[in-house]
């Protein structure tokens, strides 16, 4: 073989190692804010926050829990298409706020939903039964 051959099958090499690396690593970061809010007496309202950025696991999974116990638990993986090279723009996301015993207060995406990774989803629940007002946004990014 000449030495172009030599440096063309090293490149190629190179090549198919970089994308099938960074197609191998990509991971999803979810950026979640959490805003929670109780009717305690007439006219006073207890609210409480939570900001965070998480990175989803391997499997898809996420459970996030503020200071409070509240427990949200995530599902969001890439929205594959057989015509992708490398990770997808778009990911499937579901999921549901639990309280500290696992009791689902809400599911914000029962079934999945695709959005676009950097696009903000808000979910709003208000239960007039215990007087709150729950209100989520998540953000899917690449890490």
């Amino acid at each position: 073989m000449t030495s172009c051959h030599h440096i063309l099958r090293y490149f190629t090499v190179i090549l198919f190692t970089f994308f099938f690396s960074t197609a191998a690593s990509a991971a999803i970061m979810a950026h979640i804010s959490f805003a929670q809010k109780k009717k305690i007496d007439q006219g006073l309202e207890l609210s409480s926050e939570f900001h965070s950025v998480e990175e989803i696991d391997d499997r898809g999974g996420l459970e996030a829990v503020t200071s409070a116990g509240t427990i949200i638990a995530l599902t969001c993986v890439f929205d594959q298409n057989e015509t992708d090279y490398g990770p997808s723009n778009k990911v499937k996301l579901s999921g549901q706020v639990l309280d500290a015993q696992r009791n689902i207060i809400f599911a914000f995406a029962p079934h999945p939903i695709v959005m676009a990774l950097g696009e903000t989803k808000t979910f709003t629940y208000q239960d007039k039964k215990h007087g709150q007002l729950i209100e989520l946004s998540i953000r899917p990014e690449f890490r």
